[in-house]
C-alpha cells in the first residue's frame, strides 16, 4: 500500500486569511458603507487570529463591536456567521497550476487526502472553488462536521486512520496550526510538517519539519 500524504485546508492548501479579509471587505461594502474597511482590517483580522478564534467568539465580538457604534443593530452573531459561511468560499482563489500539477504527480507515489475542521458545506465549497475536488478522492476528504469530532480530538484521527485503513506511521500530515495540526498527531506517530508562514515555533518540543509556505517546489523537493 502506498504511504499517505494528507493536508490541512485553511491556510495550508488555500489562503484562508486572504479569503476572510476579502469576505469582510465585501460585508463592509454591502452593510457598513461608507465605513472604510482598511481602517478596521488590522483589528478584525487580529481578532479572527487565522481562524483559530472560535467562530462563536469571533462573531459575538464582531457584532458587539459594531453594536457599540450603533451599527448593525439588526444583526446577530448567528446571522453574521451565516453570512460568512455562505460567502467566504467565493473569495478562495483557484489553486495555482503548479500546485495542481505537483499534486497530480504525487498521486502516483502517495494516497492523498485532506483533513479539515468546519462544516461540510463550507469546507466542501472552498475545496471546489480552489479546484482540489479534481485532485483529491472524495473518500479521503475528511471534514470534521461529518464526524462530530474536530481537530485536535484524537478520536477524529483514529476514526480517519481506521476508515482509510492506515497506520499512523504510514501518514504524513501537513498543516499550519501548531496545536490542531501538529502537536495533536505527533504523539500518535504521524509524521508532521508545519506550514509556518514565517512564524516562530513556540511549542515545548522540538519543531517538526517546516515549510515556510506550501509551495509546489517544496513538495517536489521533499516528496519526489
Amino acid at each position: 500500500m502506498l504511504p499517505a500524504l494528507y493536508f490541512d485546508l485553511d491556510n495550508t492548501l488555500i489562503d484562508r486569511n486572504a479569503a476572510m479579509s476579502d469576505c469582510l471587505r465585501f460585508f463592509f461594502e454591502q452593510y457598513l458603507h461608507p465605513l472604510d474597511y482598511q481602517i478596521y482590517q488590522t483589528e478584525l483580522l487580529a481578532q479572527d487570529n487565522w481562524g483559530y478564534t472560535s467562530r462563536t467568539i469571533f462573531c459575538q465580538w464582531f457584532i458587539g463591536f459594531f453594536h457599540q457604534k450603533k451599527l448593525l443593530l439588526n444583526w446577530t452573531a448567528d446571522s453574521f456567521w451565516l453570512f460568512l459561511k455562505e460567502n467566504i468560499s467565493h473569495f478562495v482563489p483557484p489553486a495555482t497550476a503548479d500546485l495542481i500539477a505537483i499534486l497530480q504527480q504525487l498521486q502516483t507515489h502517495y494516497q492523498l487526502g485532506i483533513v479539515t475542521n468546519g462544516s461540510v458545506a463550507n469546507q466542501s465549497a472552498k475545496i471546489r472553488q480552489a479546484g482540489f475536488h479534481k485532485v483529491f478522492n472524495s473518500a479521503r476528504i475528511h471534514i470534521s462536521g461529518a464526524y462530530g469530532y474536530a481537530k485536535p480530538n484524537p478520536i477524529l484521527w483514529q476514526t480517519i486512520l481506521d476508515k482509510d485503513n492506515l497506520t499512523a506511521s504510514q501518514l504524513t500530515y501537513i498543516g499550519d496550526d501548531p496545536n490542531k495540526d501538529i502537536a495533536c498527531v505527533r504523539p500518535l506517530g504521524v509524521t508532521t510538517i508545519w506550514v509556518s508562514h514565517y512564524r516562530p515555533w513556540q511549542g515545548n518540543s522540538e519543531p517538526p519539519f517546516v515549510f515556510p509556505r506550501l509551495e509546489a517546489s517544496l513538495l517536489k523537493k521533499h516528496f519526489l
